[in-house]
């Protein structure tokens, strides 16, 4: 009888996941029309995995670029940093002198650069990851919409390849992984965006950081 009962729990744990966890998951703040909204690099890769998460920042879409165009490209990524940038924090301040991302820029964690629209999208692909079993390819594409003077939704898509059978079973494992790592980034983003200007007043910006985020650069400048 345990065993039944064993069982019954692991199927109401299973629906509950497919039918509410995972769609707040991949779908995480974006709307029907964001979901379904092409976005560029949407045919770089084979979209058998996509997940579509948003934010609304109460800031200009030119100034909200300013941001996302140095995600990456030294500034770190804003997410958890034991992960993704575990060397150093990422930047709370504005890198100067910091070139305009162009297509074929380099990041050894977000791939390259496939496309760029300026102050609006830009799009990461990195291919030939290797897994257990499986090679993956992974899509990040960040879209900016303004929504007036002071208001811009960030976007970004996510979407996984791969080869062979442990890769699918790969790419559901690390779902929730992508989704705290994404939406821990969009929310660091929105916070550091709208608080930039009184930060910068009062100089409680990590800008003491700045040589150490410079050297990041090498990361893409190769």
């Amino acid at each position: 009888m345990k065993r039944v009962w064993r069982m019954i729990g692991i199927v109401v744990c299973l629906v509950l996941y497919i039918r509410k966890i995972r769609p707040f998951m991949i779908f995480w703040g974006a709307d029907e029309s964001e979901i379904d909204e092409p976005m560029p690099g949407d045919f770089e890769l084979a979209d058998k995995l996509s997940s579509t998460r948003a934010i609304t920042i109460g800031e200009s879409k030119e100034h909200v670029w300013l941001w996302l165009s140095q995600l990456g490209r030294g500034a770190g990524y804003y997410s958890l940093e034991y992960l993704t940038n575990p060397s150093y924090r990422s930047a709370t301040y504005l890198l100067p002198d910091l070139p305009e991302p162009q297509v074929g820029d380099r990041n050894q964690n977000l791939g390259e650069i496939r496309e760029v629209i300026d102050s609006e999208a830009i799009a990461w692909i990195l291919r030939g990851m290797k897994v257990p079993g499986s090679t993956i390819g992974v899509r990040h594409t960040y879209l900016l919409k303004s929504r007036g003077e002071k208001s811009t939704r960030l976007l970004v898509r996510t979407t996984l390849d791969w080869t062979g059978t442990l890769g699918q079973w790969y790419a559901f494992a690390i779902e929730p992984v992508s989704f705290l790592i994404s939406a821990i980034q969009l929310r660091n983003l929105k916070s550091l965006i709208e608080s930039y200007e009184r930060r910068e007043v009062t100089g409680s910006t990590n800008r003491h950081l700045a040589n150490q985020h410079q050297r990041d650069l090498v990361t893409f400048a190769d």
